[in-house]
């Protein structure tokens, strides 16, 4: 059975005002990303030790060929992340991503600490961003 996921990103930005000491908004953007038609949904956590280079994570059974993807991706230390190959850009100091495209592994470098981690992924459907122009 299908199903619609829809994800909400608001950026807000506070500028201190000179007169009263509190703040004022200066940017407030929301920001939607939807997956309609999705067929897969898969959570999963894991911990992994420290000093870690290039762990690779697969997520199956999410694949290349699955369109219509939307990852979460939050740690518990600042981790660098490779997506879809261990010699892909590495992306530094991640403890949180939201990406809308199409992830079938990651690749985990940490610290000296040990990292919890988790993933939540959807896919199988099509995925519509809405940017609103400033």
């Amino acid at each position: 059975m299908s199903f619609d996921v829809q994800v909400v990103t608001t950026l807000r930005i506070l500028e201190d005002t000179v007169f009263s000491g509190g703040s004022r908004t200066a940017v407030y953007r929301v920001n939607t990303m939807k997956a309609t038609g999705a067929t897969r949904h898969q959570e999963q956590s894991w911990k992994i030790s420290a000093d870690i280079s290039n762990q690779e994570v697969t997520l199956s059974p999410f694949t290349a060929s699955l369109p219509g993807g939307l990852l979460f991706f939050e740690a518990d230390h600042a981790v660098d992340l490779r997506l879809n190959a261990s010699n892909a850009t590495k992306i530094s100091g991640v403890l949180a991503l939201i990406l809308a495209g199409t992830v079938s592994s990651l690749f985990i470098t940490t610290s000296d600490t040990a990292t919890i981690f988790r993933t939540q992924i959807v896919g199988g459907g099509s995925v519509v961003a809405s940017i609103p122009l400033p």
